[in-house]
This record gives structure tokens, sequence and C-alpha cells, in this order.
């Protein structure tokens, strides 16, 4: 991906801490704010190894590096540089500047959304440029060959930094731009609703936001005599869980499995489908589809839909296996802390943490040549599985 989300199984943010007021951070509130970053990691991390690293050496090393932050955003650098040891994705920490951008409901990152192309290394196929973005502004299309993919690093994009990007265009031109950072919305592209197939309803969402579940019980409200359903995860790395939880209520049986969380001393406690709506679950076979880029709530939808055998899980390679659950902590002047404090077990026992999810169905990439001419290998296997899952009374589940 190349954009830049909060990804990640989320909870509740937890109290402030106190002196968050204080923008300064003299030398004793460093160490303070250091400390407890560093103890809420070694407390609460779901791996009591923590991964191996020698997190008490870690905490003497960078705790030197504190006498050389002259402000707020140079405490926190030190503070990232600490966590990112542990070499995961779902335990880091944002700064002031990076927490007051996705307050406004935005990221940080130049608003391109692309996948790797399917036989040519290190390049991808830009899928969709958002509104509003400084990809926009520049002029950059969906369609095009980002040239230079694997040398920018979405996790190293800030709020200000500039990074060279490198295009071939439609005319076969190669085009540089110099693109700055910025807050990009979160906007109405993240998310689609069509229908494909033969009223087979498909439904794109690229992120499990505040409001997601509610925006897809709208769309099967709007669009009751439906065959089928068609759920586009392929590039949603997660978001929160408890969306996802409604979302399952729409389309499993209150009190359905949908997996156990496991604490740090192995003790697994179940979770099932909440009763969030009044209107009972669809009784049509259900599709996701799924990439590699699909994280954390998007690899525990595909495990649930597969477990319940409400329909098929199509897509081109096994899901990433990042499926753990962080809560916040807010920090000192406005940052923020995520530990991964809990792992995840599907329905039926299965650790999805760097395993992640295969499809019942593989499909090749799309390629430059498909994306241009509107073709989608994957969906249009989707919809073939799906009229044929209709048509096995075996698959149907009384609901």
């Amino acid at each position: 991906m190349a954009c830049l989300w909060l990804g990640g199984c989320q909870s509740g943010v937890r109290p402030e801490s106190p002196g968050q007021e204080n923008p300064t951070l003299v030398v004793s509130q460093r160490s303070a704010l250091h400390r407890e970053v560093w103890k809420t990691v070694f407390d609460t991390y779901y791996d009591p190894q923590l991964n191996g690293v020698d997190w008490i050496n870690v905490g003497r090393e960078t705790h030197e590096m504190l006498a050389d932050a002259e402000d707020v955003e140079a405490v926190y650098a030190v503070l990232k540089s600490m966590v990112e040891r542990l070499g995961d994705p779902h335990t880091y920490v944002l700064s002031p500047a990076e927490v007051s951008a996705l307050e406004t409901s935005g990221f940080v990152g130049v608003g391109l959304t692309s996948s790797e192309h399917e036989s040519m290394e290190g390049v991808s196929v830009v899928l969709r440029v958002s509104p509003e973005s400084p990809a926009a502004s520049a002029g950059i299309e969906p369609g095009w060959l980002w040239l230079n993919a694997r040398e920018v690093n979405a996790a190293s994009l800030t709020l200000g930094s500039v990074t060279t990007y490198r295009f071939l265009d439609d005319h076969e031109q190669i085009r540089e731009y110099a693109l700055e950072s910025a807050i990009v919305p979160k906007a109405n592209d993240q998310r689609e609703v069509r229908w494909v197939g033969d009223q087979i309803l498909y439904l794109r969402f690229d992120y499990f936001e505040e409001g997601i579940a509610d925006w897809m019980a709208e769309a099967l409200a709007q669009h009751a005599e439906l065959n089928g359903l068609i759920l586009d995860v392929r590039w949603n790395p997660g978001g929160f869980k408890r969306e996802l939880d409604a979302m399952l209520s729409l389309l499993l049986p209150e009190n359905s499995a949908i997996g156990s969380v496991v604490t740090r001393r192995d003790r697994q406690l179940p979770e099932f489908t909440p009763s969030s709506y009044a209107r009972p679950p669809i009784n049509v076979p259900v599709a996701v589809l799924v990439s590699p880029y699909s994280a954390s709530s998007s690899e525990i939808l595909a495990a649930v839909i597969r477990h319940h055998r409400r329909g098929p899980i199509v897509g081109t390679g096994r899901t990433s296996g990042q499926v753990l659950f962080s809560p916040a902590w807010k920090l000192p002047a406005g940052g923020l802390l995520k530990v991964a404090a809990r792992d995840y077990l599907s329905p039926d026992g299965k650790r999805l943490q760097g395993s992640g999810v295969g499809p019942d169905v593989i499909t090749d990439p799309r390629s430059f040549f498909e994306f241009r001419r509107g073709v989608d290998p994957t969906l249009s296997a989707a919809i073939e599985r799906l009229h044929k899952w209709g048509e096995n009374s075996q698959h149907r589940v009384s609901l």
C-alpha cells in the first residue's frame, strides 16, 4: 500500500498521563515519559519474551539519546526508535503532530493506493488517487505505473516530508514528482457500492473506521433483493475491531463464534457476534476478496466467513498475518502509544499472526493492461464462484 493508515485492531484510549499540558518536556519529564513508554511495553506486550529483544538494554541505549533531543518531536523520535526495535507494526508511538493529523479525520501521505505489478519487480500500478491530495494536485492518474514504489516506505512518511516519486504515464512517458506529505482526508473514494453479476452486491471499504458497519447496513437495506454479497478488503489494513464485530452481526446469527482473544498469560477469551442491529442477518452467500495487503480485521473477517461456510475467500495470495489487538495510551504533550497486548485465534483455533488466511480460490494479480481495460480477474472469479455456491445446496446455511 502506498498510503499510511492506522493499521491493526484498535481499542479504546486510556486516560491521559499527568503533565500532558507541558509542551517543553524538561529533562526530568523526558526521563519520566521514556520510562512510561518502556514500562508499558514491558508490562503489557503480548509476548513476555518481547520478540527476543533485550528490552532492558534497549531502554538504556535510547535513554542516553534523550540528552540530544531539543524539542518535543525530537523526544518522540527517540521513543519511536525504541519501540521500533520490537519489529512489530502493531506496536508504535505517534508524535503529537501525527496524532493531531489523525484527529482531523485524515492520514499522513500523498494520497496513492497501488498494487504491485504482476511481472515487473519493484513496480506498482496506481489503483486510486485520493481527492484533495498531493498526488491529485500533481495530476497523477490511476493506471500509471509507479516505478520506484519499493523505494518509498509509507511508514516513514511524516507531515511535511518530501519524497521523489517516478511514474510511467498512459502515454509511456516517465514523470517525476517531489511530493510533500500532507494530511489526506479519508474521502468517500475509500468506499464503493455497486451491482456486479446477477444481483450480486459489491462492497469495497479500505478501512474498518468508525461507522463502517452502519454504512454496510444501509447498503444492504437499499439493495435488499440480492443473490450474493462480495466484500472487497484487498487493500484494507484493518481498524476498529468493534466495527468488524458489528459487521459480522449483519452476516451471522447472534452469538456466532468469531474467535478468541488470547491474553499474555495464554488465557483464551471466546468472542461472539453481538446483537448490533434489529434486522436479521442476510441469507445469501458471501465472498471475501483478499490480498497480501489485507491485514488485521480484514483477516479475521475472512477467517470467520470461512469457518461458518458462508462463502469463498478469493484472492491473489495469503493475507499479511498481522492480527494483534493494540490498546492505546495517551502520552504527555499529545502523543500516543499503541501496544500489541492481545493475540487472536480463529473460531477453529488457528493462530493467524504470522500465517494469515489463504484464499480458497487463488487468482493472478491484476496486470497493468487488465487494470487499464477495467478487467479484474479476482472479482470475476468471485462472481463465478458465488453463482456456483448458490446453486450448491450443501453450502446453504440456515440462519
